[in-house]
């Protein structure tokens, strides 16, 4: 149990026994490692605000997600393709008001 203060209490699962990592390349361990170090410390809200982009953002809670929903980026689009999404909007007269 960790106490982060406001009420917020987490439970956190203790394992009984050693994991199997065999299936588990050098370097596939060393990125769970960084990722457990990373939100260790962060309540389950930071590090689902941290972790959830764009395509969860889409969807009301406990909504099914399509799997297109993956290849959605939260980049902002540069100059040049906004440009194009700009010049489609208006050969397809889509406006807003």
């Amino acid at each position: 149990m960790r106490d982060f203060g406001d009420d917020k209490i987490e439970h956190r699962t203790i394992p009984l026994s050693q994991a199997d990592l065999t299936d588990f390349s050098a370097d596939d361990i060393a990125y769970v490692d960084r990722s457990i170090a990373h939100y260790w410390e962060k309540t389950g809200m930071e590090a689902s605000d941290e972790s959830h982009g764009i395509a969860w953002l889409t969807r009301a809670n406990s909504e099914t997600m399509p799997y297109e929903a993956a290849l959605l980026s939260d980049r902002f689009p540069d100059t040049p393709q906004l440009e194009r999404l700009k010049a489609l909007a208006r050969r397809r007269e889509m406006t807003t008001q």
